[in-house]
């Protein structure tokens, strides 16, 4: 009777320990979902600082959302933040190796002779790799012997699409996409619009992969260059994203109020005028009758 009581208790740790972990794993996606991401996280981002990621004054209320998760997980204390000009910058030493790891999606396998080597350009999309959260620059010898296939390591990837492997991390990833980056035409039609980045596409595919319908997106090349996808949800993600409604609300308020502050002008195209262009994106996909 002792050995099968010690044997539901190991079975029933073991099964709460795998909960935490999936949670865990899945928050850090979230995290990563909600990052600006604007010219690729190394841009503006401090790694000797362990800078999470900077916020303008209207989405105040998501980086305290986001210390919230961190200090909770992590502990009290563990985030600090100043403001400057207007941004305020997020650093966490306990949370940075977490969040890099997933959009660096860091890989301590070996080499394989048939693995297909990164491009590398300057400018490009992959300029920097990560080994054990160290950064190793571009170009140097170091960075050489690893494409060389010297080193029995594999450099990590930039976040794209394939750097998702179950629901779970793709949804949290989305949500966060949503929360920060995203919007409501009407009950059945959304969108997300990302600026200088590669957050847009990644939804894209995301997006088909969960099975949303009316998915469609455009690119803008400008300055700056942005990606708007239009998308009409699952049930399964509106749940998901039905738990920070009331944060929504409080960005998009704010957000209004930063446009009206701006100027007449730029409320009226980004509030007002921006609904009737998401609608004609989702007739692109031709999946429903949008009106």
């Amino acid at each position: 009777m002792k050995k099968y009581l010690s044997l539901v208790l190991t079975l029933l740790c073991t099964a709460l320990a795998c909960g935490s972990g999936r949670a865990q794993a899945a928050e850090d996606y979230f995290i990563v979902g909600t990052l600006r991401d604007y010219m690729g996280r190394g841009q503006y981002i401090d790694p000797e600082k362990f800078q999470i990621d900077y916020y303008s004054d209207y989405e105040k209320a998501l980086a305290k959302y986001v210390v919230g998760l961190i200090d909770g997980r992590y502990g009290p204390g563990s985030t600090t933040m100043d403001t400057m000009r207007g941004i305020c910058n997020l650093y966490s030493q306990k949370a940075y190796g977490a969040v890099d790891k997933v959009y660096y999606a860091i890989n301590p396998t070996a080499i394989r002779p048939q693995a297909k080597k990164p491009k590398v350009m300057a400018g490009g999309d992959t300029i920097w790799y990560r080994e054990n959260l160290r950064i190793i620059p571009a170009g140097s010898t170091e960075f050489n012997e690893i494409l060389s296939d010297k080193r029995d390591t594999i450099p990590a990837y930039k976040l794209n699409a394939n750097s998702f492997t179950t629901d779970d991390q793709m949804m949290a990833y989305m949500h966060g996409v949503f929360l920060r980056h995203g919007g409501i035409v009407n009950d059945t039609l959304y969108y997300i619009k990302a600026y200088n980045s590669s957050t847009g596409r990644i939804f894209e595919t995301l997006a088909g992969k969960q099975g949303f319908r009316n998915v469609a997106r455009e690119d803008f090349r400008g300055i700056p260059g942005s990606t708007t996808v239009a998308f009409s949800p699952s049930s399964e993600f509106l749940e998901f994203i039905s738990r920070t409604a009331s944060l929504k609300e409080e960005l998009d308020s704010a957000y209004r109020q930063e446009l009206k502050r701006l100027g007449e002008k730029y409320y009226t195209m980004f509030v007002e005028g921006f609904p009737a262009s998401i609608i004609e994106l989702a007739k692109k996909a031709k999946n429903d009758n949008i009106k």
